[in-house]
């Protein structure tokens, strides 16, 4: 009996140390097959020694997530037939549906089968992930002379100008899962080194400073304050100290340069059904709005204008197809492409609109709003709740990126899956305990 409890406990911890090092490695770049080898051996580890415990009769209680997948999945694979990169579109199908679907579902059934303690063991792994990856970010930022350089840590690399938008975007989802979890300790027994990790978050946000994570940060203060935190007091004060920052900084942004003058971008919105996403240049010429801002606005005009035309046939899955895609579509009527052309709509709510169309939209807003619903509930439980606040809070910042670039894919979407099948396993759990239906 102990020899066999020995056996179990060792080959626990080897997959388990497989697990933790594919998370180390997910946010750095150029690792592809180091990430792909760990990832085979994982898969073949656990099933192998797990297979026969894998228990499928609790999926009922998720079926919301299942419905939401398997409809995303339809969808994408409906888009196939209208695709004007017919592999390309199973390719991204591949990695970004069924790739994840076999991390969720190693995840969820690992999560079932381990005891608190375990549980306890992979929540501390995550956490040392996080933490590793933050302070990295900050010595490679102060390695760099600190501000103004902008740093993404081993995933985006770093660069001074701040005129060039696509450094540290990538990173920020992980910055603001690292902001996540650091809340998510003041509700345990470490609460000053709770307090410690937000302080060193909020400097490598600093360091990313990109805008979409910032946003990402806002939205995680808002919601920890607004749901989690009790003192009401502390609540209301807090809520209205961000509040009326955001008021003060939108209205005297309009001295600041292009990238943070939030005041002119909010009040030239009012010019936006003037011009056709081709004649968009007026807005960065005559309005003073910057080029990253004004791309965008133009590509998600032309999806919407596309999608107000035909809002139900998918078409061309691929986070890089919009580009090739759009042009084809309206090779006739060149006013709906944007004056830049870009591969990919920079914000995955409008890539999932433009290739899935109405229908794709919703149900990954549901899968979104599932994964928060269900986080949120496990708050409620004191064994879960660092757990569900880390994954609570840690969608919300995913959300504040997703607005703004084409991020759900990569790495980024496993990790995300990874969670979210650790989510719904202790969710289950936590219904059973319950003895909730």
């Amino acid at each position: 009996m102990l020899v066999e409890k020995f056996k179990n406990f060792k080959i626990y911890n080897i997959y388990v140390f497989i697990l933790f090092s594919y998370i180390l490695c997910l946010p750095i770049a150029k690792i592809t097959a180091i990430q792909n080898i760990l990832f085979v051996c994982f898969v073949l580890l656990f099933t192998y020694f797990n297979y026969k415990q894998f228990n499928y009769k609790d999926f009922s209680k998720i079926k919301i997530f299942f419905i939401s997948f398997c409809v995303l999945l339809f969808l994408a694979l409906l888009s196939s037939l209208h695709s004007i990169n017919y592999m390309e579109t199973i390719r991204e199908i591949k990695s970004e549906f069924v790739k994840p679907l076999i991390w969720f579902l190693l995840i969820y059934f690992l999560i079932s089968l381990s005891d608190k303690q375990n549980m306890n063991k992979l929540f501390f792994l995550l956490g040392c992930v996080l933490i590793f990856h933050t302070i990295l970010n900050i010595a490679i930022w102060i390695d760099n002379g600190g501000w103004p350089s902008r740093t993404g840590g081993l995933l985006d690399g770093t660069i001074v100008a701040l005129n060039i938008s696509a450094v540290g975007e990538r990173f920020g989802i992980w910055a603001t899962y690292a902001l996540s979890f650091a809340l998510s300790m003041t509700f345990s027994k470490y609460k000053k080194f709770a307090y410690l990790f937000i302080i060193i978050a909020l400097i490598s946000i600093i360091a990313n400073h990109t805008r979409a994570t910032f946003i990402g940060t806002i939205l995680i203060f808002l919601v920890y304050f607004i749901f989690l935190y009790k003192n009401k007091i502390i609540k209301v004060l807090s809520l209205s100290l961000i509040i009326l920052s955001i008021l003060f900084f939108s209205i005297y942004s309009k001295n600041f340069g292009e990238r943070f003058n939030i005041y002119n971008m909010v009040t030239s919105l009012k010019y936006l059904n003037d011009y056709t996403p081709s004649q968009f240049k007026i807005l960065e010429d005559n309005y003073g709005l910057g080029y990253s801002t004004v791309t965008r606005l133009a590509m998600w005009k032309s999806v919407i204008v596309y999608r107000i035309e035909e809002p139900f046939i998918p078409q061309s899955y691929g986070r890089f197809l919009y580009g090739k895609s759009l042009s084809e579509i309206y090779k006739d009527k060149i006013e709906n492409i944007p004056y830049v052309v870009f591969p990919q709509a920079h914000s995955d709510f409008m890539s999932m609109l433009f290739s899935l169309g109405i229908f794709g939209l919703i149900f990954f807003l549901l899968l979104l709003g599932y994964t928060l619903k269900v986080s949120y509930a496990l708050t409620k439980d004191e064994n879960y709740k660092s757990f569900g606040v880390l994954v609570f809070l840690g969608t919300f910042g995913y959300i504040g990126s997703m607005m703004f670039g084409s991020f759900f894919g990569d790495t980024e979407q496993i990790f995300f899956y990874i969670l979210l099948g650790a989510t719904l396993a202790i969710y289950v759990r936590y219904l059973n305990e319950h003895k909730i239906n």
